[in-house]
């Protein structure tokens, strides 16, 4: 058995709303890790304009790119891609050799 404490009254939410309201959240806090434990999002000192928000798109453009793209974990992705800067191009598929690889594999489903 699970005991929980809410500012919710038993007539405002129930034990099912208040479990989805804690699921929510710990969706958002895992998201909010992943960015964190990767690019130390936390640590961050951008801070002007729109810089904040800018730099937290990118990343969570970087991170949703590598969960369609990989099989690896983001932060194994990162990892390899941080050690040879040719491979992002590679991995983003904007290199000649890379281009052709895909139309290889293309080819030989046909």
């Amino acid at each position: 058995m699970a005991y929980g404490l809410t500012s919710h009254s038993p007539m405002s939410a129930n034990a099912e709303q208040v479990l989805k309201f804690n699921r929510d959240h710990w969706g958002v806090e895992s998201h909010h890790y992943l960015l964190d434990w990767n690019w130390n999002e936390d640590r961050c000192r951008i801070s002007k304009g729109h810089g904040p928000e800018n730099i937290t798109c990118l990343r969570r453009f970087a991170a949703g790119l590598i969960k369609s793209m990989s099989k690896d974990s983001v932060a194994a992705t990162i990892e390899k891609l941080a050690r040879n800067v040719r491979r992002v191009f590679d991995y983003l598929r904007m290199t000649e050799n890379s281009r052709k690889v895909i139309l290889q594999h293309q080819s030989q489903e046909v």
